[in-house]
């Protein structure tokens, strides 16, 4: 399966919702995507949507990270919200979960 993305901006805030899996084979892409998600025109906030997201792994978790660290360097907040387990399960064991502001 692969990864989908959607992005919704409203008043300065970009609601982003990934979808399917995210792994070795898609994580450059969802690094591009929420770049470009970082980058709208007076975006100030970056909120993830995970609740579609069915796998994750550590290239998976690496492309969260790399998009935060994006965002902060711009900054703009950046935070996931609404894991499925297995995904939350996978941000906790490694301590993402604390560096993306999980909610």
């Amino acid at each position: 399966m692969t990864a989908s993305c959607a992005v919704e901006v409203s008043n300065g805030e970009c609601y982003v919702s990934l979808t399917g899996e995210v792994d070795l084979h898609n994580a450059e892409v969802i690094v591009e995507w929420l770049q470009l998600a970082v980058d709208v025109p007076g975006c100030s906030s970056v909120e993830v949507d995970l609740s579609s997201l069915d796998f994750l792994d550590g290239q998976g978790i690496s492309s969260l990270l790399r998009g935060h660290r994006y965002a902060e360097a711009r900054g703009v907040n950046f935070k996931v919200k609404q894991p499925r387990l297995i995904v939350a399960r996978a941000l906790n064991i490694t301590g993402a979960d604390r560096v993306l502001g999980l909610c």
